[in-house]
């Protein structure tokens, strides 16, 4: 190939993969307090930013003071630009529950699978009871057993597909993966008796017994604070601690996860190995029917391995093995897939039902 052409091929190359580099960085990055927050890109200027997240392009002189901005057509790239919450229009959103396991509720009433969530609304799970809910941007959030959670607020951004969310824990956990389409994140906050979580797009843990709460990214970053602004970054596989009496406790590394053995024939009722974790006190086993962990139907914690795989129904199931240490910091997931219960089915594999309509269960 003569080399003039080559040399074109490689810049065209190089510009793609600056323009793909510049338009994956080029996200809304979340809230700080009251402020939503955007890095700025190539050919951004407050007028057009202004118009496009405020409907109002005449709020960029409101946005040249608030950000200390000396140019507004000439902004320095990667500039994190705060935009007041308030001078952004919203609108009305609602959630969707996805799953429910024993008994969930939203307010007084039993939950059920594609029931619609809203502002204002109370979710609770009972004992052995699990629920997820879907968000307008498709971030799922996941309520383990005896947790109590409030929608504080479910809107979305005026012409945008960003959210603005912010739930208050007031009791148990929750799990949520946070702006799964990489569209950018408005604001995401997990709020509990003693601190603030702030999400910038990522796998976050968060529970709390009132007195104390404990935040973990296990993908992606968060800030954690009494008050949003005013406490530690936490990145991937870190957490922290926040207490009444204590404040914000340092940043720590989460354990390590489990290794377990890939040369094990598993399905229902059988025994998973897996090697015991340096520091580790205790290990949660979560059962879910889905690969993403978003559908539980168990979660218990054992002393030491080995654990049980326990399965409800027939098909793949999936086990999601955590390690727990000694200040109550929990590892991100081993995962192992395993078979479910064995029905009984017709010569093209169709399982056989009861008169309930549920299959016929085949003893090992």
């Amino acid at each position: 190939m003569p080399r003039l052409i080559l040399k074109i091929i490689q810049h065209v190359f190089t510009v793609l993969i600056i323009t793909v580099f510049s338009t994956a960085f080029a996200q809304p990055s979340g809230s700080m307090g009251n402020d939503f927050l955007y890095k700025v890109v190539k050919n951004d200027n407050l007028i057009n930013l202004s118009t496009k997240y405020t409907q109002n392009a005449n709020n960029w002189v409101s946005l040249q003071q608030l950000n200390n901005v000396q140019d507004p057509y000439a902004l320095p790239i990667g500039m994190v630009l705060r935009i007041p919450l308030s001078l952004i229009p919203m609108q009305d959103a609602t959630a969707t529950i996805k799953h429910v396991q024993g008994q969930a509720y939203i307010n007084s009433s039993s939950a059920s699978v594609n029931m619609q969530v809203k502002e204002g609304d109370i979710i609770r799970t009972a004992d052995n009871s699990f629920a997820s809910i879907s968000l307008p941007d498709n971030s799922v959030t996941s309520i383990p057993n005896n947790s109590i959670l409030t929608i504080t607020r479910l809107r979305t951004f005026k012409g945008t597909e960003l959210l603005d969310f912010v739930a208050t824990l007031n009791e148990g956990g929750i799990e949520s993966v946070v702006d799964p389409d990489a569209h950018g994140t408005g604001r995401f906050e997990i709020r509990t008796p003693v601190s603030i979580t702030g999400v910038r797009g990522t796998k976050l843990r968060v529970r709390t017994d009132n007195n104390q709460s404990h935040s973990e990214v296990i993908e992606g970053s968060a800030q954690v604070g009494l008050s949003q602004a005013d406490g530690p970054r936490i990145s991937s596989n870190q957490g922290t601690t926040a207490s009444r009496e204590g404040g914000i406790m340092p940043v720590v590394s989460l354990p390590d996860a489990p290794q377990i053995p890939r040369n094990q024939t598993l399905r229902n009722g059988s025994q998973l190995y897996f090697d015991p974790v340096h520091d580790a006190i205790a290990y949660q086993v979560i059962i879910a029917s889905d690969r993403d962990g978003k559908n539980v139907v168990s979660n218990t914690t054992i002393d030491n391995p080995p654990a049980r795989l326990s399965a409800n129904g027939p098909g793949k199931w999936y086990a999601f093995v955590r390690s727990i240490d000694s200040n109550g910091f929990i590892s991100a997931d081993s995962v192992v897939e395993f078979d479910g219960v064995a029905v009984l089915t017709t010569s093209d594999q169709t399982a056989v039902k009861d008169s309930s309509g549920n299959p016929i269960l085949l003893s090992h």
